[in-house]
């Protein structure tokens, strides 16, 4: 009986560890790795580790750019606080994925084994820098490009890839997640940089536009079945509107300089055609909510 156990406790043990790694010293190391140059020679860096290096970059960016802003900056402070932050979990997580991987790939509950601590670590930095992106970019001082704007969502960017979400995960999802999920990311984000200048026709037209566009995605969600096959011919349509949009509003204003509502003008256009292009080759890839009447 005793045998029994000793044998269900090790192949606990062995589930426990990830399938890319190896102990030494008494610690979990990941064997995959990526390559990093610094001074003419080559460090290897864990990839559960390399996320939270760009983390890291980003806070220290963040924090000098804000604290470089005058006394009487919106948010001057809050952008300190947000990269002080946002460095310690950076430190958290490179020190966790160096010297305590088997920690950091722990179960908190032992019963829900996908809550890691490296999940709840990520996750937090992701909810954390997410907010201070939007506030510092929408908001201020950071509302055009430049090392604090960056910065801001450079954290966001490192946070998601802390999570696990590299570029090979898009491509093996983009089938069923489809493209329109973005869209609808990038109308909200028009919709955070025009409220609170929404006092012309270019931006009343975007407006209406951004509102249309989650209406659509949200319609062939519920309807794909019976109007999926017109997605091509609606979507080009929709491509040449944010086409408009996009020039009102980087041409007559109020998007003249690169920031948040200069980005998502031209994003929108971009991954308009990119859902014509996708809907017009393979099956309608928007949510299926009507698969369940």
């Amino acid at each position: 009986m005793s045998q029994q156990n000793n044998n269900h406790n090790d192949d606990d043990l062995i589930e426990d560890i990830p399938v890319d790694s190896e102990e030494r010293d008494g610690y979990l190391y990941p064997t995959e790795s990526t390559s990093v140059g610094v001074g003419g020679r080559t460090i290897m860096v864990n990839n559960q580790a390399f996320p939270y290096f760009g983390i890291m970059t980003a806070a220290i960016v963040l924090f000098i750019a804000s604290e470089n802003e005058p006394w009487k900056s919106p948010n001057k402070a809050y952008g300190m606080v947000v990269g002080g932050i946002s460095l310690l979990i950076g430190c958290i997580g490179v020190y966790m994925a160096l010297y305590r991987l088997t920690v950091l790939n722990s179960p908190i509950v032992p019963e829900i084994r996908f809550v890691t601590y490296g999940t709840c670590l990520s996750w937090t930095s992701f909810i954390w820098t997410t907010i201070g992106a939007a506030i510092l970019t929408f908001e201020g001082p950071f509302v055009f490009t430049g090392n604090g704007y960056f910065a801001a969502w450079g954290l966001v960017i490192g946070s998601i890839c802390a999570m696990g979400l590299t570029m090979e995960t898009i491509r093996a999802y983009s089938g069923s997640i489809g493209w329109s999920y973005v869209l609808l990311v990038v109308s909200a984000i028009q919709l955070g940089a025009i409220l609170p200048i929404l006092n012309s026709a270019e931006a009343t037209f975007a407006f209406v536009l951004c509102i249309l566009t989650i209406m659509l995605i949200s319609g062939f969600g519920y309807f794909a079945s019976l109007v999926g096959q017109y997605a091509p011919y609606i979507f080009t349509i929709w491509s040449i509107l944010w086409l408009i949009s996009a020039c009102l509003l980087t041409f007559q204003g109020p998007f003249y300089e690169t920031g948040n509502g200069y980005f998502s003008a031209w994003g929108g256009f971009l991954v308009c055609i990119k859902v014509a292009a996708s809907t017009g080759t393979t099956p309608v890839s928007l949510p299926q909510h009507d698969q369940q009447l």
